[in-house]
């Protein structure tokens, strides 16, 4: 944070001279203060030390999972659940560092016969099951 209000607080006469980037400079960088972000930036530290528990958590289950296995041979029913809750439970914690509380899933039916014509008909056993679109509020 302190690097990105010295570079932008520091003139820039290619930038800042030029009337046609007026309208994609900020006009609130004169109050960036590099005190003020202590203050505002306090939840960084604890964010940060979550998504690195979390991304050491993810790794430690997938290693943990695969101590001694033959990677010949498919893993064991116990091997996969130890690998797939600590991946996702480390992914979930970074999640949360980040912001981002909870994925939710929705199946959603869609009749495409407008497009693919009036003799398309859906079918569950030749359509690609768990195709999807994920969708992010950025």
């Amino acid at each position: 944070m302190w690097v990105t209000i010295y570079i932008n607080k520091r003139p820039r006469p290619e930038v800042d001279g030029v009337p046609k980037f007026r309208p994609w400079m900020r006009d609130d960088i004169d109050d960036w203060s590099y005190l003020l972000t202590i203050f505002t930036h306090f939840f960084f530290w604890p964010r940060f030390a979550l998504a690195w528990f979390s991304a050491w958590l993810a790794m430690f289950g997938s290693a943990i999972g695969a101590v001694g296995h033959d990677f010949s041979k498919q893993p064991s029913a116990l091997r996969r659940w130890i690998m797939t809750n600590g991946t996702a439970i480390g992914c979930r914690g970074g999640m949360l560092a980040y912001g981002v509380i909870w994925i939710s899933k929705k199946k959603v039916v869609v009749d495409y016969s407008k497009w693919l014509g009036p003799d398309w008909k859906f079918n569950p056993e030749t359509s690609y099951k768990g195709a999807g679109t994920f969708v992010s509020n950025h």
